[in-house]
C-alpha cells in the first residue's frame, strides 16, 4: 500500500493542480 500511495499521490497532484489553475484562474481571467 504504502508504494501505491506514493504513485496515487502523484496521480492526485497531476489531476489536482491543472483544477486548482481553473478554479483561480477563472477569478483571474473574470476580473
Amino acid at each position: 500500500m504504502l508504494v501505491w500511495s506514493r504513485s496515487g499521490r502523484m496521480l492526485v497532484w497531476l489531476m489536482a493542480v491543472p483544477v486548482f489553475l481553473v478554479i483561480y484562474g477563472l477569478p483571474i481571467g473574470v476580473i
